[in-house]
């Protein structure tokens, strides 16, 4: 996506940017580093409709995101304002944004078995059914087991992977309250190859 002369990865799993703002340049080598060298072939097409439109498909995130405090949307100027200078909201915004939220009710996450030692697409897809938003990363490896969680300075989440022989599962994670807010499942194209 593009904010003004900046340039973020979007991730529809969290309705967030999971990068800060960059230069074009910086983008771009992050964009290969993160999805390979194949990605340089398509790159052009992405940047050249998020120079247009402001995005690189025709998904709306100035209308749909949960980039802000506890999920709440955020105006295209508060975005840059957090994700490309690195700002904080001012109070009185975040008390806006927060008084039309409900109060949040503390439930006790759903118990799921632990996936067997080597689980099939079906068991982790079971698995992952059972996940539900507001739950710690230590609920979810209790279920899936231990995670790989990826290093990223300046993401708003934790994003925690999990290989296995026939899928990943990708979770990510509220920084600021440690709480699941999305789960992703791929097919795993780096199974034997290692």
């Amino acid at each position: 996506m593009k904010i003004r002369d900046r340039y973020l990865e979007w991730s529809t799993v969290v309705d967030a940017p999971v990068t800060a703002g960059m230069s074009l340049d910086d983008f771009q080598r992050y964009y290969v580093a993160e999805y390979g060298p194949d990605s340089e072939s398509y790159f052009g097409d992405f940047i050249k409709l998020a120079n247009e439109t402001g995005a690189s498909d025709d998904y709306d995130w100035r209308n749909s995101n949960r980039a802000g405090p506890k999920e709440t949307a955020l105006t295209e100027d508060e975005l840059y304002r957090v994700y490309c200078l690195g700002l904080e909201l001012d109070e009185e915004v975040v008390k806006h944004k927060l008084l039309g939220l409900e109060q949040e009710t503390s439930q006790t996450p759903t118990v799921a078995p632990p996936l067997p030692e080597n689980p099939t697409t079906k068991n982790i897809q079971s698995a992952c059914d059972a996940l539900e938003n507001g739950m710690t990363i230590s609920d979810v490896e209790a279920i899936l087991g231990r995670g790989e969680t990826t290093k990223r300075k300046r993401r708003p989440m934790i994003v925690v992977r999990w290989a296995f022989a026939e899928n990943v599962v990708t979770c990510h994670f509220d920084k600021a309250d440690g709480r699941l807010n999305g789960v992703m499942i791929a097919p795993n194209y780096r199974a034997g190859t290692e």
